[in-house]
């Protein structure tokens, strides 16, 4: 794995490199990528895990981040890591929201 490029060996972990920017074509998306549980229980404060997002879905997911998206605020990523997706089907919710995502902004290469 090379954590610098954002670019990944593994195919069952999908790239985000030009892609992760997908998920902020809706609100479900937008709440999904912070919700998850590696991202909501990381081990830093709500700004320091707002910087990681608008780094990851600005700076990795480059020009798949749609036009207008505003970057992840320390009190919008406090608000959703206080509601963890835990025992729920993530790879099921994940298929609908990118299926919302593309219907809003077009197919992307998280599909």
């Amino acid at each position: 794995m090379s954590w610098n490029s954002g670019q990944l060996l593994e195919r069952d972990i999908p790239e985000l490199r030009g892609a992760v920017g997908q998920f902020l074509c809706t609100a479900a998306g937008r709440e999904y990528i912070v919700r998850l549980p590696n991202v909501a229980f990381a081990n830093m404060d709500d700004r320091m895990l707002a910087e990681v997002m608008n780094f990851v879905v600005f700076g990795l997911g480059g020009s798949s981040a749609p036009a207008g998206a505003k970057q992840y605020s320390p009190g919008e990523v406090a608000a959703l890591r206080r509601q963890p997706l835990k025992n729920r089907q993530l790879a099921t919710m994940r298929a609908t929201i990118l299926a919302e995502t593309s219907a809003q902004c077009g197919p992307g290469r998280l599909e």
